[in-house]
């Protein structure tokens, strides 16, 4: 049943996607092969496995909105690593807001009546590509980055 609830969720996520952005789901599914689900700190692109590594957190209890808006971040990941634009210290923050902008792109599409939330979700995006990351996913991305090698070599 967990597993079930999960799957669901994720094909709900990639169904919205397609529906609100079709050419930016074209696109995704080209630079992102796979998505794998498992417990990890954050959700992350592995170049590698051309995958998007899904946090079970958010496949579980985020809404297919918020599903698909972290399979977009991804993607952009996954479109930046393709063109040979390396994630260096240097670029990190300026390819995190590329990345929360193209979630912002999308989630601007959601209707109103259906994300109850929306306001808020676009003014925090918002907030980010202005000023860069709040300090809770600043604690998270570098537990993630230390926790990052080991996870890669599970894959």
């Amino acid at each position: 049943p967990e597993a079930e609830r999960v799957i669901g969720n994720v094909r709900a996520a990639l169904y919205a996607w397609r529906d609100l952005d079709p050419d930016g789901f074209v696109r995704g599914r080209r630079v992102m092969r796979r998505i794998l689900i498992k417990s990890t700190p954050l959700s992350y692109y592995s170049a590698a496995g051309k995958m998007c590594i899904l946090d079970l957190a958010t496949a579980m209890s985020g809404t297919a909105w918020q599903t698909a808006a972290v399979l977009i971040h991804e993607a952009t990941h996954a479109y930046i690593n393709r063109r040979w634009i390396p994630y260096t210290p240097a670029l990190k923050d300026r390819i995190e807001r590329i990345c929360v902008a193209q979630e912002l792109a999308f989630v601007e599409r959601i209707p109103q009546d259906r994300c109850a939330s929306k306001h808020d979700w676009i003014e925090s995006l918002r907030a980010y590509v202005r000023n860069g990351p709040p300090a809770d996913l600043i604690d998270r991305q570098k537990r993630h980055e230390e926790q990052r090698p080991m996870l890669e070599k599970l894959q």
